[in-house]
Protein backbone atom coordinates (compact mmCIF):
# COMPACT_ATOMS: atom_id res chain seq x y z
CA UNK A 1 0.00 0.00 0.00
CA UNK A 2 1.19 3.53 -1.14
CA UNK A 3 1.54 5.68 1.87
CA UNK A 4 -1.24 8.76 1.87
CA UNK A 5 1.76 11.16 2.49
CA UNK A 6 3.47 10.11 -0.58
CA UNK A 7 0.12 10.20 -2.55
CA UNK A 8 -0.80 13.77 -1.00
CA UNK A 9 3.35 14.87 -2.24
CA UNK A 10 2.66 13.87 -6.25
CA UNK A 11 -0.47 15.31 -6.51
CA UNK A 12 0.83 18.50 -5.36
CA UNK A 13 4.18 18.28 -7.42
CA UNK A 14 1.85 17.02 -10.57
CA UNK A 15 -0.38 20.12 -9.86
CA UNK A 16 2.57 22.48 -9.39
CA UNK A 17 4.08 21.46 -12.50
CA UNK A 18 0.50 21.55 -14.34
CA UNK A 19 0.23 24.97 -13.25
CA UNK A 20 3.12 26.11 -14.43
CA UNK A 21 2.76 24.88 -17.08
CA UNK A 22 -0.61 26.83 -17.70
CA UNK A 23 1.22 30.01 -16.52
CA UNK A 24 4.22 29.48 -19.03
CA UNK A 25 1.50 29.06 -21.84
CA UNK A 26 -0.53 31.89 -21.00
CA UNK A 27 2.11 34.44 -20.22
CA UNK A 28 4.07 33.22 -23.69
CA UNK A 29 0.13 33.88 -25.03
CA UNK A 30 -0.01 37.32 -23.70
CA UNK A 31 3.21 38.30 -24.33
CA UNK A 32 2.17 37.26 -28.37
CA UNK A 33 -1.25 39.39 -27.94
CA UNK A 34 1.27 42.31 -27.05
CA UNK A 35 3.47 41.64 -29.47
CA UNK A 36 1.00 41.97 -32.61
CA UNK A 37 -1.40 44.67 -30.68
CA UNK A 38 1.81 46.78 -30.62
CA UNK A 39 2.37 45.63 -34.31
CA UNK A 40 -1.36 46.31 -35.54
CA UNK A 41 -1.48 49.68 -33.32
CA UNK A 42 2.16 51.03 -35.49
CA UNK A 43 0.49 49.64 -38.82
CA UNK A 44 -2.82 51.89 -38.22
CA UNK A 45 -0.68 54.95 -38.04
CA UNK A 46 1.28 54.13 -41.05
CA UNK A 47 -2.18 53.51 -43.09
CA UNK A 48 -3.23 57.43 -41.30
CA UNK A 49 -0.15 59.00 -42.44
CA UNK A 50 0.33 56.93 -45.83
CA UNK A 51 -3.36 58.31 -46.33
CA UNK A 52 -2.45 61.45 -45.30
CA UNK A 53 0.15 61.81 -48.05
CA UNK A 54 -2.26 60.56 -50.32
CA UNK A 55 -4.41 63.21 -49.63
CA UNK A 56 -1.31 65.92 -49.82
CA UNK A 57 -0.29 64.89 -53.87
CA UNK A 58 -3.47 64.74 -54.62
CA UNK A 59 -4.33 68.15 -53.47
CA UNK A 60 -1.27 69.29 -55.51
CA UNK A 61 -2.34 67.53 -58.45
CA UNK A 62 -5.57 69.51 -58.57
CA UNK A 63 -3.41 72.68 -57.39
CA UNK A 64 -1.82 71.66 -60.44
CA UNK A 65 -5.11 71.64 -62.83
CA UNK A 66 -6.33 74.48 -61.04
CA UNK A 67 -9.27 73.03 -59.69
CA UNK A 68 -8.87 74.89 -56.42
CA UNK A 69 -12.50 73.54 -54.92
CA UNK A 70 -11.03 69.58 -55.47
CA UNK A 71 -7.47 70.71 -53.77
CA UNK A 72 -8.77 72.29 -50.98
CA UNK A 73 -10.65 69.31 -50.39
CA UNK A 74 -8.19 67.03 -50.46
CA UNK A 75 -5.66 69.29 -48.52
CA UNK A 76 -8.30 69.69 -45.56
CA UNK A 77 -8.70 65.56 -46.20
CA UNK A 78 -5.10 65.23 -45.57
CA UNK A 79 -5.02 67.05 -42.49
CA UNK A 80 -7.99 64.92 -41.09
CA UNK A 81 -6.18 61.98 -41.94
CA UNK A 82 -2.64 62.78 -40.32
CA UNK A 83 -4.48 64.07 -36.90
CA UNK A 84 -6.20 60.59 -36.62
CA UNK A 85 -1.88 59.47 -36.78
CA UNK A 86 -1.09 61.90 -34.37
CA UNK A 87 -4.06 60.53 -31.88
CA UNK A 88 -3.02 57.33 -32.25
CA UNK A 89 0.48 58.46 -31.48
CA UNK A 90 -0.64 60.55 -28.62
CA UNK A 91 -2.99 57.79 -26.93
CA UNK A 92 -0.63 55.54 -27.40
CA UNK A 93 2.25 57.61 -25.08
CA UNK A 94 -0.32 58.65 -22.86
CA UNK A 95 -0.23 55.05 -22.06
CA UNK A 96 3.10 54.24 -22.63
CA UNK A 97 2.42 51.85 -25.30
CA UNK A 98 5.60 51.70 -27.60
CA UNK A 99 4.94 53.60 -30.92
CA UNK A 100 7.21 53.17 -33.44
CA UNK A 101 7.13 55.08 -36.95
CA UNK A 102 7.71 53.80 -39.91
CA UNK A 103 8.91 54.49 -43.33
CA UNK A 104 6.11 55.92 -45.93
CA UNK A 105 6.09 55.02 -49.55
CA UNK A 106 6.05 58.09 -51.62
CA UNK A 107 2.36 58.27 -52.99
CA UNK A 108 1.27 58.10 -56.30
CA UNK A 109 1.73 61.49 -58.00
CA UNK A 110 0.46 61.11 -61.41
CA UNK A 111 -2.99 60.12 -62.93
CA UNK A 112 -4.57 59.60 -66.43
CA UNK A 113 -7.90 61.59 -65.26
CA UNK A 114 -9.67 62.71 -62.54
CA UNK A 115 -11.77 59.43 -62.46
CA UNK A 116 -8.82 57.95 -61.58
CA UNK A 117 -7.51 60.30 -58.88
CA UNK A 118 -10.95 59.38 -57.45
CA UNK A 119 -10.98 55.93 -57.44
CA UNK A 120 -7.48 55.97 -55.93
CA UNK A 121 -8.95 57.94 -53.43
CA UNK A 122 -11.93 55.74 -52.55
CA UNK A 123 -9.64 52.48 -53.00
CA UNK A 124 -7.64 53.86 -50.22
CA UNK A 125 -10.62 55.02 -48.18
CA UNK A 126 -12.17 51.66 -48.23
CA UNK A 127 -8.69 49.94 -47.53
CA UNK A 128 -8.01 52.23 -44.53
CA UNK A 129 -11.52 51.83 -42.88
CA UNK A 130 -11.42 48.05 -43.22
CA UNK A 131 -8.31 47.66 -41.16
CA UNK A 132 -10.17 49.58 -38.44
Amino acid sequence: MIPPSLLQNTWRRLTVSANTKTIRRTLSSRTDTVAKMHQLFNSQITKEMNASQLYLSASIWFSEKELTGMADFALNESLEERTHALELIDFGLKLGFPVDLEALPAPNAHWPSIEALWVDLLEAEKKNSASL
